[in-house]
């Protein structure tokens, strides 16, 4: 059993997660053992917080800001990092003191029991990233 999470407006769905109380039922099934997962949106929900584009729903021109998440797994995260503007997702993490994690497309991390154990790749030169304020190193 799974839940997946397509793409979106990730400050929008927080919204109504919260006001349906989703949210609250995604944490339980993470409890239970439920494999949560996602793509670029649905996979920022299950984060502490995300480097998020949400803010172009309404103004085309806003810059990339922080949305806060469903806090299971423990990073700030940034879903296409490959797209030149998200690089500045490394300033981003290391002024604000964050544990940051940056996928690339066509990546995607495993974590079990609140750890990263793996990548997974559709694209072999596709990356992910563990950012902080002290350094940037490829999760292999």
């Amino acid at each position: 059993l799974y839940i997946y999470m397509g793409g979106g407006n990730t400050a929008k769905m927080m919204r109504i997660f919260k006001r349906t109380k989703v949210n609250a039922y995604l944490l339980q099934a993470y409890e239970k053992g439920i494999i949560l997962t996602g793509l670029s949106a649905g996979a920022m929900a299950y984060f502490t917080n995300g480097y998020s584009d949400s803010n172009r729903s309404t103004n085309p021109e806003a810059s990339l800001a922080l949305v806060k998440c469903l806090n299971i797994i423990p990073y700030c995260f940034c879903p296409h990092y490959n797209d030149e503007e998200r690089k500045s997702f490394d300033e981003f993490v290391k002024n604000k003191h964050f544990n940051g994690l940056a996928l690339e497309d066509n990546t995607a991390l495993v974590f079990i029991n609140d750890e990263i154990k793996g990548v997974i790749k559709s694209d072999e030169s596709a990356k992910a990233y563990f950012i902080n304020e002290n350094s940037k190193e490829e999760i292999k």
